[in-house]
């Protein structure tokens, strides 16, 4: 590996991306085939990060330094049709979209097909949620899209409705009204 490109992403990370140099070595240690990729490729993820997603730029050093890895992933066949699809189909607007990444950087890198629609469909099908409920859930906890199916949600939504005697009816309006509730453990 040339020692220039190496020098080159540091120089990006810390000049142009902005991260302190605490944050840079735990960008490094995190996704240190930052350092192999081509410098042009880091700018394209950052310029869609900052032109279409709309993330001002005084949030993206904390947002790589929270997850790194979303200067790795391809903008064309992996951030964008997921941001399309939070934006088309999800219809949530572009500020909101932003606020969202901003917190929760990952939710770009989630697959439309085996993450992002398998855990909206169970949601919508075994819950009744609508679009407006669906919507709220993921702005307040949008690690939801992430979670299993079967190893986390359907397992909490039994518990509480077989342990705590929650009726199923009852389920969507107690996620609307506290989403973060399938983050947590059951034992």
């Amino acid at each position: 590996l040339p020692m220039d490109r190496i020098q080159k992403n540091v120089e990006f990370l810390l000049d142009d991306v902005k991260v302190s140099k605490n944050c840079l070595g735990k960008v490094i240690t995190v996704s240190p085939q930052l350092l192999a990729m081509d410098v042009t490729m880091l700018w394209k993820r950052y310029i869609f990060l900052v032109d279409e997603i709309g993330i001002d730029e005084k949030h993206v050093p904390s947002m790589v330094c929270k997850f790194p890895h979303i200067l790795k992933y391809n903008v064309e066949k992996n951030l964008r049709p997921s941001a399309n699809f939070f934006l088309e189909e999800f219809s949530l607007t572009r500020k909101n979209l932003a606020t969202v990444v901003q917190r929760q950087p990952n939710i770009l890198t989630l697959s439309v097909d085996q993450n992002i629609v398998p855990t909206i469909r169970f949601l919508t099908d075994e819950l009744h949620m609508n679009s407006l409920q669906l919507q709220k859930v993921f702005l307040k906890n949008p690690s939801i899209l992430s979670l299993s199916i079967e190893k986390n949600l359907r397992t909490k939504f039994e518990w509480f409705t077989e342990v705590l005697g929650v009726p199923e009816e009852k389920l969507a309006v107690i996620l609307v009204a506290c989403p973060i509730i399938l983050n947590l453990s059951l034992r």
